[in-house]
């Protein structure tokens, strides 16, 4: 399983310009479920043998045999659909189950992690990327300019989702 945290601007990074901005021009990701949470995922590209694999191992040979999920210059543009279609079939996996099967069939693969788990997680406080505010703890940029940490007042982030959850 993965022991990481990724901090990153995923959405509306103007609004919060994080350090490790990938996909930023994405919607929000929740990924596919599993019995204990969730996983953001990009299913095997570099082989359909893994593609099929990974399917195999979930119990999802029906995705495999999708002619749209064939290839990987099939599942790529579609991967919101692909994941909706996934999660039939994770969510009867635990969250490092499925990232333990990810990882085996070169699949990309990281936790969805709320608020209190970020903040907990050791790589948060080695970067010192939660910083304290009057609202509470809130998520940081970890750099600093001239010995100083930009003003969190002037973006901070809200992890709250549109349904309110964090």
């Amino acid at each position: 399983a993965v022991s990481s945290v990724m901090i990153a601007a995923l959405d509306e990074p103007d609004a919060w310009e994080g350090f490790h901005c990938m996909a930023a021009t994405d919607p929000l990701d929740d990924g596919v479920a599993t019995r204990d949470g969730a996983v953001s995922l990009s299913a095997p590209r570099r082989s359909d043998e893994e593609w099929i694999a990974f399917c195999q191992d979930l119990g999802a040979e029906k995705l495999s045999e999708d002619p749209d999920y064939a290839h990987a210059s099939g599942r790529i543009p579609r991967m919101k659909k692909l994941n909706r279609d996934l999660s039939q079939y994770t969510k009867a996996y635990s969250r490092d189950e499925v990232l333990r099967i990810a990882q085996r069939h070169d699949a990309l693969a990281v936790p969805v992690q709320d608020q209190q788990e970020v903040f907990q997680h050791p790589q948060a406080e080695a970067v010192d990327a939660v910083a304290a505010t009057a609202d509470g703890p809130r998520l940081a940029v970890p750099w600093r300019i001239n010995g100083r940490r930009p003003k969190i007042e002037a973006g901070v982030l809200d992890l709250t989702d549109s349904s309110g959850r964090k």
